[in-house]
């Protein structure tokens, strides 16, 4: 079952993987709460001309100075390699200290072309107008979108949807506010069919808009999308099974019907 989600437990192993494999990756070091710097960047190195999604909890969150120099030296050595960032969302409490940094490193990294991606929780109630927020502050901003994964962790918090129409509509209200501002630097991360057939038939160019699904969920979605030449991505996280369970849990809250909604 690990090897249905996860690309292996080291880079040699991964590597195999992504050349045996149709989709284009995105790879991401599976540790969260410890300092994985230098896996991270062994990684950036591996993997030169490849999009890398880095977790701050991975890189010293919560001692925010820490993660915001641990991933600035991080970028600075992708944008050599031609890499590109996503820096992943996580649980609520760390929201505003990773959206911080995000800004700081979009502030300094996407001058001249987007380098670094934002994540944003469609989840959260007030999601639509952050997006809205985030494009008239910092227009260059790479963006990804996502519904959530986080839902044991936010709940408590009283920031979420309130039922599941309204998280499909607000995902759906993030792919209306990247066509309204022409931002075609945008992942759609969702497993959900409509909203990506919505986007892709709305967009004008074919290459308006990529889309990204996690390594082994609705991979028939990720081949439509490839027969229709949309440029379609899987998520990749590799690292030693024994730091996999946090990862395979939220994968075991998407298959749990009553929070499905989150993650499709």
């Amino acid at each position: 079952m690990i090897n249905r989600y996860i690309g292996g437990s080291n880079l040699k192993y991964l590597n195999n993987f992504i050349n045996r494999n149709k989709f284009q990756p995105i790879i991401n070091y599976i540790g969260e709460y410890n300092d994985f710097y230098d896996e991270n960047k062994r990684c950036i190195e591996f993997f030169k001309n490849k999009y890398i999604a880095l977790k701050l909890t991975s890189l010293g969150l919560p001692n925010e100075k820490k993660a915001f120099d641990n991933s600035r030296e991080l970028c600075k050595l992708a944008i050599k390699n031609n890499n590109k960032i996503l820096i992943d969302a996580e649980n609520y409490k760390n929201k505003i200290i990773i959206g911080d940094i995000s800004n700081d490193l979009i502030k300094e990294f996407n001058i001249n072309d987007v380098h670094i991606y934002k994540t944003f929780q469609m989840y959260y109630k007030d999601s639509p107008i952050s997006l809205e927020n985030q494009l008239n502050t910092l227009p260059n901003s790479g963006i990804k979108l996502v519904r959530g994964a986080y839902l044991n962790e936010d709940r408590k918090f009283n920031v979420l949807s309130s039922s599941i129409n309204e998280t499909h509509f607000n995902y759906n209200s993030g792919i209306d506010v990247m066509l309204d501002y022409k931002k075609n630097q945008t992942i759609l991360a969702t497993h959900n069919d409509y909203s990506c057939y919505y986007a892709f038939k709305k967009s004008k160019e074919i290459d308006f808009f990529n889309y990204c699904q996690l390594l082994g969920m609705n991979d028939k979605l990720s081949h439509n999308l490839l027969k229709e030449n949309a440029n379609v991505f899987k998520y990749i996280p590799y690292g030693p099974y024994n730091l996999c369970l946090p990862y395979l849990i939220r994968r075991l809250y998407e298959n749990i019907d009553s929070v499905q909604y989150i993650f499709k």
